[in-house]
């Protein structure tokens, strides 16, 4: 398991059993895609199934074009 924290101070369980040829480094930017669990009792933590380190990334400009792209699909399902 691995702890991930965000900028404003929230955090999430990662399971990264099925992760291969991944260097997990305190202090990196990664990425994880996967399912959330929840277990009976447990906390929420997200079964990864694929992870990649995206240091230098420009975490601004990405979060924008994520926002444009919700906006955008947002539209096109609007306009079907």
């Amino acid at each position: 398991m691995a702890v991930i924290c965000e900028e404003d101070g929230t955090s999430l369980q990662v399971a990264t059993q099925h992760l291969r040829d991944l260097l997990l480094r305190t202090g990196s930017l990664f990425q994880f895609i996967g399912e959330l669990k929840s277990p009976p009792h447990q906390e929420l933590f997200l079964q990864a199934r694929v992870g990649r380190n995206v240091d230098g990334i420009d975490v601004k400009l990405y979060n924008r074009a994520l926002e444009l792209r919700r906006q955008f699909e947002a539209k096109f399902k609007r306009d079907m």
